[in-house]
């Protein structure tokens, strides 16, 4: 079962639309849009009409949307709070953020990442990001006209941090800089996470350097001296529309002036095949990466700065699980009818077999007691046989506790061996005793018949009555009573 995922990278004079499928095996490139937004006095609507082209241009019914706005529509700050807890922080940081602010707090949608720092106890860094509300409203209102509800709303090129963190094996610090047309935001990574943002914007000289290099190293050391903590990265990484027919140009002065490597991002590539694409006829990497980003970052489950919060809070796109809850909903029904159809077999089958047993039964026992001519609960009835059965076979006249025959029977079985030469030819079972005469070898032998009966339970006292030698036979007969 696939997801489908847009990913909307709006800028100021352009916005890339991607169109991802995700499944448990593999990503799927499905289509790219790019479409420039006419320089006019009406900006909104030159990117309401950029807007409709993408709508018209790409099959979005249905889908998850992460979208990005131009970066120097937020304002990010470096802050340390004294406590720990996203939700505590989440309370104070307006009052934190308050001071550095130039708008009124209730103009403002506040989101924040923290940065961890090895050994820090009790405390939290963090970057907060705010954007007025009337902003955020323009570009919401204008994605709604086309159908368009973005679940997550970010700043440009901060979900291609973490691509990059995921593909390109980066160091542990690095830069990102995102090339605009006009403007160039910067992403400081340390330790392989955001540990500074900034937009600054474009400047060129008259002998066409624009001067990146310089802005960059001036950011570096007012970080420093303002945060008392030194960045140092050993890599840049370069993306962005601005990058078209530059990179080289770009990179070449950057190394000269930075001192380090810098490497065009380019996720296809550097994703290793990880992520699929059908054609990359008119694919450029750095015009489009961004948008891709978000998709990847998405399906990958990383954290962004969202300012869907609030009064833009994002209601459940149910419309994007739609065809999926109906397959789920005609799986379901189709389970249960066959759930249904499994318990009625059962419970047929086990009616057929308790119908089986039931004249089995009532077969048994009319063999059994074929005196009882009508058959109603033949269990019931059976067990008041039986107990009449077992109530002859007590020893006639016990009203106390009743000991069966047999069981007396097979106690002197039991006591007296095979090697031992003994005959009994009667034995009387009354209420309280029972007499037994027979005959066997030896005196001795009687003796012993004596000391053996007397180990039985259900005896209580073993008495030998008489014993004489039968000269005829020349055996000892003998006769006991036995106490019970």
């Amino acid at each position: 079962m696939s997801r489908k995922f847009l990913g909307l990278d709006v800028r100021y004079d352009n916005v890339t639309a991607v169109l991802v499928s995700s499944t448990l095996r593999e990503i799927q490139l499905e289509r790219f849009l790019s479409v420039p937004i006419p320089d006019t006095v009406d900006r909104a609507a030159g990117l309401k009409a950029a807007m409709e082209a993408i709508q018209n241009g790409m099959e979005i019914d249905q889908v998850y949307c992460v979208a990005a706005i131009p970066a120097d529509e937020f304002s990010f700050r470096n802050l340390k709070v004294p406590f720990k807890g996203d939700r505590k922080i989440d309370q104070v940081l307006p009052f934190e953020l308050e001071p550095t602010i130039p708008y009124p707090l209730e103009n403002l949608v506040i989101d924040f990442q923290t940065i961890q720092v090895p050994g820090q106890k009790g405390e939290t860094n963090l970057i907060a990001a705010a954007a007025l509300k009337s902003t955020l409203k323009v570009y919401l209102d204008i994605f709604a006209s086309v159908g368009i509800d973005p679940q997550i709303l970010t700043p440009g090129g901060y979900s291609t941090v973490s691509c990059i963190n995921r593909f390109a094996d980066p160091p542990q610090d690095w830069i990102l800089i995102d090339i605009g047309r006009d403007r160039e935001t910067l992403f400081f990574i340390t330790s392989g996470e955001i540990s500074l943002i900034r937009s600054i914007p474009s400047f060129t000289s008259q002998n066409g350097d624009n001067g990146l290099g310089a802005k960059i190293r001036q950011t570096l050391l007012a970080f420093e001296n303002t945060a008392q903590q030194p960045l140092m990265p050993e890599q840049a990484f370069l993306t962005g529309r601005g990058l078209n027919g530059q990179a080289e140009h770009i990179k070449s002065a950057l190394e000269k002036t930075l001192s380090l490597s810098v490497t065009s991002v380019d996720l296809i590539r550097q994703a290793n095949g990880k992520v699929k694409i059908a054609t990359e006829e008119n694919w450029k990497s750095g015009e489009i990466d961004n948008a891709l980003a978000l998709t990847l970052a998405q399906i990958e489950g990383k954290k962004f700065l969202n300012f869907r919060r609030g009064p833009f809070a994002a209601k459940r796109n149910w419309a994007a699980y739609k065809s999926n809850l109906i397959r789920l909903g005609v799986f379901t029904a189709i389970l249960l009818c066959l759930l249904g159809l499994n318990v009625f077999i059962d419970t047929h089958a086990l009616n057929r077999k308790a119908e089986r047993i039931d004249r089995q039964i009532t077969a048994i026992f009319q063999s059994t007691f074929p005196e009882i001519q009508r058959v109603v609960d033949p269990v019931h009835q059976m067990k008041i046989a039986m107990e009449d059965l077992r109530r002859d076979t007590f020893i006639p006249g016990d009203s106390g506790a009743h000991v069966l025959t047999i069981q007396i029977l097979e106690e002197i079985s039991k006591q007296i061996p095979e090697e031992i030469d003994v005959e009994f030819t009667r034995m009387v079972i009354n209420q309280g005793d029972v007499l037994i005469s027979g005959n066997t070898d030896t005196f001795n032998s009687v003796d012993d018949i004596q000391t053996r009966l007397e180990k039985i339970d259900l005896f209580k006292k073993v008495t030998i009555n008489s014993t004489n030698k039968d000269q005829n036979e020349n055996r000892i007969r003998f006769k006991m009573k036995v106490d019970l």
